[in-house]
């Protein structure tokens, strides 16, 4: 497939990564064992709860229609997609590190290409950009490796067995099911 192919807008991306979710069955609901100043951590890697409301609020302002209440609120939906977004990202690298793979070139290009077709992430600032790559991209490589190796996608569950996430209360819990943060009850 061509890169063009491989990625998209913003949407298309997160399925890409959201393809992986059947294998993840083996992950666990969790948010306990987070810090209240940890938005969502997997495995060694964390981001810090002002971090991610700093990008949440970045992106939200892109598109204001859908992710803004009418009171001027950010959508708490929009929190958990960007939480959602991060974990995916963390899970895929470390995914690919276990099979000895990484994110190329190619991959990053190809995903800031697909973020850039996406009219309101078009005029990200180049922060945002880089952390919407910087997430994206993983799944993006993750599906690279998977095309060039179809045993790849029966093997998940085993290569993310050891994989911890936790979330922070007041974006939900991980749901391996749904391989998003949902929110809690």
């Amino acid at each position: 497939r061509s890169t063009s192919d491989r990625v998209g807008s913003l949407t298309v991306n997160l399925r890409l990564v959201a393809a992986t979710s059947v294998a993840l069955a083996g992950l666990a609901l969790s948010s306990c064992s987070v810090t209240s100043n940890t938005a969502v951590s997997v495995g060694d890697e964390s981001i810090s709860v002002r971090e991610l409301e700093d990008h949440v609020e970045a992106i939200a302002v892109l598109d204001p229609e859908s992710w803004i209440a009418e009171s001027g609120a950010v959508s708490g939906d929009f929190g958990r997609l960007l939480a959602t977004t991060w974990a995916r990202g963390q899970i895929s690298r470390d995914i690919l590190d276990q099979i000895g793979d990484s994110v190329t070139d190619e991959d990053r290009a190809a995903t800031q290409d697909g973020l850039e077709q996406d009219p309101a992430l078009s005029k990200a600032d180049e922060e945002t950009m880089t952390f919407l790559v910087d997430s994206l991209s993983p799944g993006t490589a993750l599906d690279r490796a998977a095309t060039e190796n179809p045993d790849l996608a029966a093997s998940l569950q085993d290569q993310i067995a050891g994989i911890e996430v936790d979330v922070n209360s007041r974006y939900g819990v991980w749901d391996s099911t749904q391989f998003a943060v949902v929110p809690v009850g």
